[in-house]
């Protein structure tokens, strides 16, 4: 079902300073860069960082310093999300379509966000 982790992102309140940290401090080059999320390339999965308050999980999101969320990649994500919902995973909220991208978010049981997403042509 999972084809890869593509990415872990972290919600930062000031994405000038977060990126410049990943960037200067860390070393990790930008691979795209938008005014609410950038990617980082760090190898065999990307970092990404996302304005705290821009995301679309329909639900209070992780806060500033809270935590990660893993985003997997999967070729067919209504397929993936009935197989997952069949295994008894609670989704957050629908699919949102980003042009680009389609994700939709769910909790493990611990409250922790991850995410799937498909790739659009």
């Amino acid at each position: 079902m999972f084809t890869k982790v593509d990415d872990v992102f972290f919600n930062v309140d000031d994405m000038e300073k977060a990126k410049a940290f990943y960037r200067d401090n860390l070393g990790l080059p930008v691979k795209y860069e938008a005014a609410d999320w950038v990617e980082l390339d760090a190898g065999n999965v990307t970092i990404a960082l996302r304005r705290y308050g821009s995301g679309p999980e329909g639900r209070p999101e992780l806060g500033v310093g809270e935590g990660a969320t893993l985003v997997f990649q999967v070729e067919d994500i209504e397929a993936a999300k009935a197989e997952l919902e069949s295994n008894g995973v609670k989704f957050i909220s629908g699919v949102f379509d980003y042009g680009t991208v389609k994700l939709a978010a769910f909790e493990d049981l611990n409250g922790n966000v991850l995410q799937i997403y498909q790739r659009q042509s």
